[in-house]
This record gives structure tokens, sequence and C-alpha cells, in this order.
């Protein structure tokens, strides 16, 4: 994350990571957060304009023995405090009531809080809505963000930054492809059959 960052739209970005109780492992850039140094990154912008980016996560080893994420979120502020929040995107394993992942805009629109009001939501803002995006497996990642202020012209970003960003992207994405294979190896055999290759079952026995 820290090398993606200052490869892209940040300089001097540091992201730090701790443990934690319950042998979980916190990564931020604000990691320690009860609190000590670190907090939402400065991102390279022009004129008097600002923006942060603030990353959080909750790391565990799974019972097969590769890192798992429990919770994230990726923010962009207007500012350093966390009252400058202009979105987020989240991750909470196994969550219950709205999708694990999804997206939250912080934002006034009165005909949808109307809405919201009149069907008995009493968190009616546009912040309260939970929009999936992607799913546990196929949710964005940290590169998709940094893209959409790139793209968005929000940010200034280093020459090759576009490059950096698909490489990264695409390691991530093949790291999810491999947990999808682990979780559903009949869909990745089926996908293989279709493309014409030969399956041959093997037992493989482990000693110890």
């Amino acid at each position: 994350m820290t090398t993606l960052l200052n490869s892209t739209v940040a300089d001097g970005a540091t992201v730090r990571t701790m443990a934690a109780a319950g042998g979980y492992s916190i990564v931020g850039t604000d990691a320690r957060r009860r609190r000590a140094d670190g907090g939402p990154i400065r991102l390279r912008t022009s004129g008097a304009t600002g923006l942060w980016i603030d990353l959080g996560a909750l790391l565990f080893e799974d019972e097969t023995g590769y890192l798992t994420v429990q919770k994230s979120t990726w923010s962009v502020l207007s500012g350093p405090g966390r009252d400058g929040t202009i979105l987020h995107y989240d991750y909470e394993r196994d969550k219950e009531g709205y999708p694990e992942a999804h997206l939250q805009v912080v934002g006034r629109l009165p005909g949808l809080e109307a809405c919201l009001e009149a069907v008995g939501r009493k968190r009616s803002r546009m912040q309260h809505l939970h929009l999936p995006v992607g799913g546990r497996r196929f949710r964005p990642a940290l590169e998709d963000v940094i893209e959409f202020l790139i793209d968005e012209r929000l940010v200034e970003a280093k020459p090759n930054s576009k490059q950096t960003l698909e490489r990264s992207r695409t390691a991530y994405q093949d790291i999810q492809l491999l947990a999808a294979i682990r979780r559903r190896p009949d869909k990745a055999i089926e996908g293989l059959l279709d493309l014409g290759y030969k399956i041959q079952e093997s037992v493989t026995n482990r000693v110890g």
C-alpha cells in the first residue's frame, strides 16, 4: 500500500501494521488508532484544494493458513479529520443487515431522504445507505479508488500511474481468483473442461 500510494498520488505516505488482540493484525494509515502517530494521507492536488485518503484493515489467518481480511475501509476525505469524509468503501466479513462489501457516500439529497423517512427509516441520510459493490470476492480494490481519483482529475497523478495501478490490481485480482478457486474447485474444473483441458484427479498423501 505504501509503495502503491507513493508511486501514484501521494508523497511520503506510510501505511503501518501492528498486532492486535485475538490473533488479528491491523494495517492502515493510522494503524495505532488508540492513539499515536499516523492519520489520513494528504494526496497530490493542485491549488488550494485538498484531498486525503484514510486506509484501515483488520486481518487474520484463516484455518488453511491464508491471510484474510475481516474488515477494511478506504475513505476519501476533504480534510484530515473524520468530519471531512466524502465517501468510503467498506468490507465487513459475515456482516448481517447489509452487503459485506459496500460504498457509502456522504451528502444531502432531499428527495431520497423523504423516501427513506416515508418507509420508517430512522437513519435517513444518503450516507446511511450501503450500496453493494461486488461482494466478498469481487469487491473494489484500493487501486480502483485511486484510479477514480485520477480519472475524475481530483488528484495529480505521477507519471506511469495507470500502468502501476494495472500491475498492482492484476496481482490483487489473481489472489482473489485463486481464493475463489479454492472455495469452488468444481467451477474451476468446469471452466477448464470448457476450454478443452483434460482433468486428471490425483491424491496427495501428507506425512506428519
